[in-house]
Order: structure tokens, then C-alpha cells, then sequence
């Protein structure tokens, strides 16, 4: 356990917006989760950060499309890979076409890009730019604990005009936590376009999931550890799906460093009453964590 004075002294660096090394967040995956959110709430006053959330209507079944995207979403995301280009982008043409001109579209986890770009689909440039071209403005993940080497495949699906700008992770970190978000950091200070990060696995096993603690442990490191690059405007928001990981901990996220809310439903149940409609619940449980919550709305960036 580290003790309270090396507690304060990075608080101290946190407050001044300095880079915490690598030996400092080594400490701090050391460090009580309590004390962690003291310092997260630190370097979030300087910062002055926003709480955000979109809805976000995904696609699994590429059966499923036609009459199935509500207005409502700010975002689609296609997460079924087809087996050729050809069928990829074909599916990507179909979702524009029915989402419009202003709604995002993000398709397929660059991971399994990677792999059908290595045998067969050719270069991935061009695969990235074929998707741009049937209108995908970015992957729909890309996960930083299934992709090697990270700096090399960020930079080609950006040659072909994809955004790289939303990072995610497969499955629980592990003792890999601090390393998977030390690529992150470097990537941004590097060669920056990092708009959000999700630290929290997107597929957690169901045998040995997760514990809330150590959850909101890893959001509070990632937050940490990038907060030097963080203003009101601009950075790196940190990321917690509510529709994976629920109310409850999305809100206490809140206070260890998350500023997005991402996957609200793009549509509610009125039987439930006007009170407790999607865009209702997810604002209220902002506001109740002391956040003004900002839609994102359906203009493409």
C-alpha cells in the first residue's frame, strides 16, 4: 500500500497538469482506489472536462438493417465482418444509405481488419479507403491489446481516411493494464487523433468477471495517465459503455475520470413513463454525480 505522503506529493503534480512517468503510475496501480478518485477529481477541476454521452445503435445481424436504424442515433456501428471487400463495403453502402448524410458510421473492429488485410483483402490502406468510400467514417473498435504493431496500423487506416479516433480493449487487462495504457498515452503524444479511449474490456469472460473496484481502478489509471494531454477542448476522453457496464458503475465512473458515456439506447420503453426514457435516465444519473451532461448530436465531425 502507498502511503499518504507519496499520495500527496503526486497529487501536487496532478494539480499542475504535469506527465506522471512511468514510475509514478506504477505506484499509483498500487495506490488505494479511494485515493485514486481524490486524485482523478484533481486533475479533472484543472481540466474543466464536459461529461458527454451518445446514442449508439449497433448493427450485429447484416440481415437486420432495413427499418431498424432509429433517428435518434448519433452514431451506427456495424460490427459484423463480412467474408470479402466487396460484401464489406457493400454493407457499409447499405447502413449510409439508410442512416443519412449526419449520422457516424464506425464498421468492423480494426483487429479483424488487420487479419483479412494479411490474407487477401491486400494492403489495408486500401481496405480503409474502400470503407471511406462506401461511407464509414472510422472503425467501429480498435482494440490496443489485439493489434501489432499499433503505430503501423493507426497510421495505414489513416492514409486510407479512416479516423482512428476511439481506442478500446478486448478483454480484461490484467497485469497488462498499465502497459496497454502506456501504448495509448504514447500513440496520443506521438502522433495525436485520439479522441476516446475505453479501458474497460469490451468482452469480459463470464466465468471470472470483473470487480467493480478493480474497474474503476483501471478507468482512474487511464485517466491519470492522460490527463497531462487534457483540456477543456481537447484530448482524450475516457470512456465507459452504459449499456455494458450499467447505471450504476458508469456513474461512479464519473468521479475516477470518465467524461463519456457511451451505447445509451437509442430507444425507450414508454411503458416506463417520460421519466425514465433513455436520454432522462442517463441524464439524470450525470446530473446526480455533479455533471452537466452534452449529448452528442447527429452532425458528422
Amino acid at each position: 500500500m502507498v502511503d499518504s505522503d507519496v499520495v500527496d506529493q503526486l497529487s501536487a503534480r496532478v494539480a499542475t497538469g504535469a506527465r506522471l512517468d512511468d514510475d509514478e503510475l506504477e505506484t499509483l496501480g498500487e495506490t488505494n482506489v479511494l485515493a485514486l478518485g481524490m486524485l482523478s477529481e484533481t486533475a479533472r477541476r484543472r481540466t474543466g472536462r464536459q461529461v458527454t454521452y451518445a446514442r449508439v445503435h449497433t448493427i450485429v445481424d447484416p440481415l437486420v438493417i432495413e427499418g431498424s436504424i432509429p433517428t435518434t442515433a448519433s452514431e451506427v456501428r456495424v460490427m459484423s465482418l463480412p467474408a470479402s471487400l466487396d460484401e464489406a463495403t457493400a454493407l457499409v453502402g447499405r447502413v449510409r444509405a439508410l442512416a443519412g448524410a449526419d449520422v457516424r458510421i464506425t464498421a468492423f473492429s480494426l483487429a479483424d481488419l488487420c487479419d483479412r488485410s494479411a490474407h487477401g483483402w491486400g494492403e489495408l490502406s486500401r481496405v480503409a479507403r474502400a470503407l471511406v468510400e462506401a461511407g464509414a467514417d472510422d472503425v467501429a473498435e480498435l482494440p490496443v491489446d489485439r493489434i501489432e504493431p499499433l503505430s503501423d496500423m493507426v497510421r495505414l487506416i489513416r492514409e486510407g481516411g479512416l479516423a482512428a479516433g476511439r481506442f478500446t480493449v478486448d478483454q480484461p487487462a490484467g497485469s497488462r493494464r498499465l502497459d496497454l495504457i502506456r501504448r495509448v498515452r504514447g500513440l496520443q503524444e506521438q502522433v495525436g487523433g485520439i479522441a476516446r479511449f475505453a479501458p474497460l474490456a469490451r468482452r469480459p469472460p463470464t466465468d471470472v468477471p470483473t470487480t467493480g473496484y478493480d474497474d474503476l481502478r483501471t478507468v482512474a489509471l487511464a485517466w491519470l495517465a492522460l490527463a497531462h494531454l487534457t483540456g477543456p477542448s481537447r484530448g482524450v476522453s475516457i470512456e465507459v459503455d452504459w449499456h455494458l457496464y450499467g447505471p450504476k458503475l458508469a456513474q461512479v465512473a464519473l468521479m475516477f475520470g470518465a467524461d463519456h458515456l457511451d451505447s445509451v439506447s437509442t430507444r425507450s420503453d414508454s411503458t416506463l413513463g417520460s421519466r425514465r426514457g433513455a436520454v432522462q435516465d442517463v441524464e439524470r444519473n450525470i446530473r446526480a454525480a455533479g455533471f452537466e451532461p452534452v449529448p452528442i448530436g447527429r452532425r458528422r465531425p
